[in-house]
């Protein structure tokens, strides 16, 4: 009867055995599929991050070409602030033009009557 036992309690102690052998290789393998997808990770990581670098550069060039374009705007905006002042001065200086021809214009037919006043003589011929 103990020769009995002992081989049934050999036989369990086979049969945990297999069993812990089976375990522990399926603990192995998940371990093993851990470390891949650890790695598989840290590769997406490495990438997410060279990707976010990327658009971080482009970000900054954006940036510089928005704050040459508002120099340009700035530039163009005070070259048409110049023309604008410009315009006022020549209107003002045609105006100022068209009221002295008129001024001219009326002192000039004044000055025809004043001469139309005068009687001139024919030239004396000599003899």
């Amino acid at each position: 009867m103990v020769a009995s036992e002992v081989r049934a309690l050999a036989s369990r102690s086979a049969d945990s055995a297999g069993e812990i052998r089976k375990l522990l290789e399926e603990t192995s393998q998940c371990i093993m599929s851990g470390v891949h997808q650890a790695e598989r990770s840290g590769q997406s990581i490495g990438e997410t991050q060279t990707t976010i670098e990327q658009l971080a550069m482009l970000i900054n060039d954006i940036a510089t070409a928005s704050r040459e374009q508002i120099n340009g705007i700035d530039q163009i905006n005070g070259a048409v602030s110049q023309m604008d002042t410009v315009t006022q001065q020549n209107a003002a200086m045609v105006q100022q033009s068209t009221t002295a021809v008129g001024a001219l214009e009326e002192q000039a037919e004044k000055l025809q009557s004043l001469v139309a006043t005068f009687k001139v003589r024919e030239p004396m011929t000599a003899v």
